[in-house]
């Protein structure tokens, strides 16, 4: 988790101008999934995604179910 962390703290901090932040977000709830830490991919989702698409919903949506967290899955605000 700590490498996540430290992966995070340099995206956020220096920026890379030719990937889209959005994938990164989505890569990075991605990993959170398979670590379990649904409480901090969320933090990411709403800290980092000004705007989500469709792909960062989908990712959250399934990283909820990947936890077995369905009421998140289902009822997500």
């Amino acid at each position: 988790m700590r490498h996540l962390y430290q992966i995070q703290a340099q995206v956020v901090t220096n920026s890379i101008p030719s990937i889209d932040p959005k994938l990164i977000a989505v890569k990075l709830i991605g990993a959170c999934a398979n670590l379990a830490n649904t409480r901090h991919l969320a933090l990411i989702f709403h800290h980092y995604l000004k705007s989500p698409n469709i792909f960062a919903y989908n990712a959250l949506l399934k990283a909820f179910a990947q936890n077995n967290d369905w009421q998140h899955t289902i009822h997500y605000q």
